[in-house]
């Protein structure tokens, strides 16, 4: 039995992916610990080359062009659409979705409605009230876009 430094033993590193079935995982470390370059960004990386889109909420402003460089790295450049950035193009999102696609990623974010179980009730609730709200910021965003257009 050896105890301490083993010299001549070589260190495997393994980057911990999460397995594509999984859409939450849980990451714990203290400041400095690597959290954001050995777990968050390998994964965010492995989820673009697999053809995953990823919704990234870069909060302090301080990751988006890590993330950028993660998907130059994964030929995903061109698919990065991002929103409420001070300069460029804005793009409003609600104008370009329609009722089923808006219903799908609903969907993904709630739930599968078979997994319910004892809370279909509330699935069925939060996809009813997600869909009231975005048809009426749906309605919202073409009055407005005919206002624009008659002034």
């Amino acid at each position: 039995m050896k105890v301490g430094l083993i010299k001549d033993t070589e260190l495997k590193e393994e980057t911990p992916l999460v397995d594509v079935k999984f859409t939450h995982s849980l990451c714990i470390g203290q400041t400095g610990s690597g959290k954001t370059t050995s777990f968050i960004y390998p994964n965010i990386k492995h989820r673009m080359e697999i053809g995953h889109g990823v919704l990234f909420f870069d909060i302090k402003g301080s990751e988006h062009l890590a993330l950028k460089k993660l998907a130059s790295d994964a030929n995903r450049l061109d698919d990065i659409v991002e929103i409420g950035k001070p300069w460029g193009s804005n793009i409003n999102i609600i104008e370009s979705l329609n009722n089923r696609t808006f219903a799908t990623l609903l969907q993904g974010l709630v739930g599968d409605p078979s997994d319910a179980g004892s809370n279909t009730y509330f699935y069925n609730e939060a996809m009813s009230l997600g869909t009231s709200i975005f048809n009426i910021l749906k309605l919202k965003s073409i009055i407005s876009k005919e206002i624009r257009e008659i002034g």
